[in-house]
């Protein structure tokens, strides 16, 4: 959390930027969420500092770490965000959330369930052996557990249960936080050319904005 009032309105760039990986933090991703494949590179993706609003409406420092092709468009993103005083619990790398499980299932889900909002994990779509576009840097996702992925087994169970799920499924609840076509998260997103995840129908992901380029 920073001060407020240090933050120079005027001078917003500084506090928004994208930067290659460096060596420390390629040390700390690296076999987590990072790990050696045949499909991104660390040259093709892109370290994130911004800042942004928590939910006690504090200025905190958030960082992401996302494809080089969208790297200008999400700290642009992200600034708007700010300007607009959005609020976002969390957003942390999701390694500091790492359970050394499952393949990062398990972190994905820890992750989640502190509302951390995350991007780049090398990781496959839950459930199959297809890549997430996270893997490719390439998917974001905003405050999870006001904004929950909704999949169905077939008898019309949840896939995956987390905390107050239920309570946000409701999407006219008028509740703070949750994801619509009204609110600005989404619109500012929509603006950069990203679809959001809650217009699909299997699963309903409302925390996911993605822009695939290839």
């Amino acid at each position: 959390v920073v001060d407020r009032a240090q933050v120079d309105p005027g001078m917003l760039d500084q506090y928004f930027v994208a930067n290659e990986i460096s060596d420390d933090i390629f040390q700390f991703i690296y076999g987590m969420s990072f790990v050696d494949n045949e499909s991104i590179a660390r040259e093709q993706l892109r370290y994130l500092k911004v800042l942004h609003f928590n939910y006690n409406h504090e200025v905190q420092v958030g960082e992401l770490i996302v494809n080089v092709n969208i790297a200008e468009d999400v700290r642009n993103i992200f600034r708007e965000l700010y300007e607009q005083e959005y609020e976002i619990q969390s957003m942390l790398l999701v390694d500091r959330f790492w359970t050394a499980e499952d393949n990062g299932a398990s972190t994905d889900r820890n992750s989640i369930e502190n509302n951390n909002t995350s991007a780049f994990f090398y990781r496959n779509i839950a459930g199959t052996d297809q890549l997430s576009n996270h893997a490719m840097g390439y998917a974001i996702d905003i405050n999870p557990l006001q904004n929950p992925c909704v999949a169905y087994n077939e008898d019309g169970s949840f896939r995956e249960i987390y905390t107050d799920m239920e309570r946000y499924i409701d999407r006219a609840n008028g509740e703070p936080h949750m994801i619509g076509h009204e609110d600005i998260c989404y619109q500012i997103f929509a603006k950069y050319g990203f679809t959001w995840g809650g217009d699909w129908t299997d699963p309903i992901d409302y925390q996911h904005f993605e822009k695939n380029l290839g």
